[in-house]
């Protein structure tokens, strides 16, 4: 659960953060279905198109001072899901992530 928590922050975060719309704020949809075999979540937005699947890895430094600012969160996302993958549908980003 603190998974899913934390890979839904970041990803919504970023909607919020990074998102623009000539008319305004974007719309976000989460979501969640829970099994046996574990977590799916599904999140939408009606923002710019951005696929997260596609950003190449950050370097992570090892001191503070030689660190670059953002990249982390998508960062954090693909090390927390077992399976991550985006389409672009209609005016809609998808992003569906499996957890463990």
């Amino acid at each position: 659960m603190n998974a899913m928590l934390v890979c839904i922050q970041e990803l919504v975060a970023n909607i919020a953060l990074h998102s623009r719309r000539p008319n305004g704020a974007p719309t976000v949809k989460v979501g969640i279905q829970i099994d046996a075999t574990g977590i799916g979540v599904c999140i939408e937005d009606n923002g710019q198109p951005f696929d997260p699947v596609k950003q190449a890895p950050i370097n992570v430094e090892t001191d503070l001072a030689s660190a670059d600012v953002g990249g982390r969160g998508v960062r954090i996302v693909r090390q927390l899901a077992r399976e991550m993958s985006y389409a672009r549908v209609g005016e809609w980003n998808r992003v569906r992530l499996e957890i463990a």
